[in-house]
Order: C-alpha cells, then sequence, then structure tokens
C-alpha cells in the first residue's frame, strides 16, 4: 500500500506516494466514485521524536468510511465521488503539542468501474 502514502518531511512538506501534486502544490490522487480505498499519512520524519496523540480528519466531497492512526501515521478510507475535486484534511497535535495538517485532494475520473 506504500503507493498511497504520502511522506511529511521534517520540514512539513509531502513528498512521494501520490498520483500527482495540484497547481497550489497539494498531493492529488485520481478517484473513481466506485473506489473504496484507503490513504496514510506517514508523519515520522516530521515527528522525529514526538508522536500522535490525537488525529482529526474532515472531508469535503468524498465520504470517510474509516479513520485510524499510530503514533506516527494516520489512515482515512475513502469512498464516494468527489466531483470535480474533493478533499480529506488531517490535523494531528503531537504529545509535545504540536499542530500540523495534511491535506489530500481527489479528482474525478471514470474508471469503468461500473
Amino acid at each position: 500500500m506504500a503507493f498511497r502514502t504520502i511522506y511529511v518531511k521534517e520540514n512539513g512538506r509531502p513528498v512521494g506516494g501520490y498520483d500527482f501534486k495540484d497547481r497550489q502544490g497539494y498531493p492529488s490522487y485520481w478517484k473513481d466514485k466506485d473506489e473504496v480505498l484507503t490513504y496514510t499519512v506517514d508523519w515520522s520524519r516530521f515527528l522525529g521524536t514526538d508522536t500522535i496523540s490525537s488525529s482529526t480528519w474532515t472531508v469535503d466531497s468524498v465520504t470517510s468510511a474509516a479513520t485510524s492512526n499510530s503514533t506516527t501515521q494516520t489512515t482515512i478510507k475513502v469512498s464516494g465521488d468527489p466531483g470535480n475535486a474533493g478533499w480529506a484534511n488531517n490535523k494531528i497535535v503531537t504529545a509535545g503539542g504540536s499542530t500540523k495538517e495534511q491535506s489530500i485532494k481527489f479528482f474525478h475520473r471514470d474508471m469503468g468501474l461500473d
């Protein structure tokens, strides 16, 4: 599942694991309306020795089927049609008191799964 994992570097910038970056630089994926897929944000490089104490996901134009987190990663299972563009935004709070957010953008692509 590494191909749907976004790695957040020490400087807070996302790298790898996404289909492309949109014009604003957001990690982005193509998504068919019938797909139900899991996406992971690996915060370990950003966290260093700190750990995730809480994780909150908000979505727009897609549905969150399930979320979870460990001390270094957060995960969301996404379903539904993103229309022109949909979002999943992850906000973490660390044990050390830091707060960081990472957004994932989804674009509709009919992959003929009907």
